[in-house]
């Protein structure tokens, strides 16, 4: 993967100084030996305005209070580190969506844990990116740049979208020295019915098939990953949900950012991104 202009970009939001975001930001800045560049947007609302409860100074100035504690958390973090801080006055998701184009990869932070509700600015971030996103929560452990990391887990379901999910797995599990943890969930259909064992069975002997094709021609580029392959029989975010329980990365794809998508994420995924108990990447169709 090509690294890009501005190297890692980190979505700054709430308390940078605590967020799990920044440090898994910082990490991957220093794997990829990349810049780091910090993105903080601000917006005039009527509403503020209106009821004098902020000026358009103060918001700005907020905002570069913001901007500023986060880069003072990455010098304490990692002072060698090449850092960047932009401040961009429009929405957020904008913001982020065009910072993207520059970036090779882009970190937001999810607060609040398991939200019934999936914040538009990760929504739509995460369907219209030009680069990977990862999503980080904030009470996701993140290991120090030293330490080794737990597995990574990939969706797979044969798609071409999957299986840039599947490279950008690979290639990740390399940089870290973990586990690649495959998981293809075919959940049978036979309303409502539990099929007979040789079904089952049929149904397993398939998944495993397209799953071994999905992964051929990308696990021989890195042979350095140990990866182990499971067909489950359970609902797709209920499957990955449960292999990603100890894990240090989700990977799923995404199907691009047409006029759809930059609105609405496939269900697995937005159901991942909500209350995903470990950091969630996903990956856009092209990167333009």
């Amino acid at each position: 993967m090509c690294a890009q202009a501005d190297g890692v970009v980190l979505g700054v939001n709430g308390d940078p100084a605590a967020s799990p975001a920044l440090r898994f930001a910082v990490r991957e800045a220093q794997r990829r030996s990349l810049p780091l560049t910090l993105v903080r947007s601000w917006q005039v609302s009527p509403l503020y305005e209106a009821a004098l409860l902020m000026t358009r100074g103060e918001l700005e100035r907020a905002a570069v209070q913001t901007l500023q504690a986060a880069t003072d958390a990455v010098a304490k973090l990692a002072p060698e580190l090449r850092t960047v801080s932009r401040l961009a006055q429009g929405r957020t998701d904008d913001v982020l969506i065009e910072a993207s184009r520059r970036a090779t990869l882009l970190v937001l932070g999810r607060r609040g844990g398991r939200s019934p509700w999936l914040g538009p600015v990760i929504a739509h971030v995460s369907a219209g990116a030009h680069c990977p996103v990862i999503v980080v929560p904030d009470e996701a452990p993140v290991p120090s740049h030293q330490a080794p990391l737990n597995e990574v887990v990939v969706g797979v379901d044969g798609s071409e979208v999957s299986s840039r999910a599947v490279a950008f797995a690979l290639e990740q599990a390399s940089q870290w020295g973990s586990t690649l943890i495959a998981v293809l969930a075919v959940e049978p259909s036979l309303g409502g019915y539990l099929p007979d064992t040789q079904v089952l069975a049929a149904i397993r002997e398939c998944g495993q098939r397209l799953l071994s094709e999905a992964l051929a021609g990308y696990r021989e580029n890195y042979p350095d990953v140990v990866v182990h392959e499971n067909v489950s029989l359970d609902a797709p975010h209920v499957a990955l949900r449960h292999f990603a329980l100890d894990a240090a990365l989700l990977v799923l794809g995404t199907h691009g950012r047409n006029a759809l998508t930059r609105v609405f994420l496939g269900s697995v995924s937005s159901s991942l991104l909500r209350d995903a108990p470990c950091p969630v990447a996903v990956i856009p169709r092209t990167q333009l």
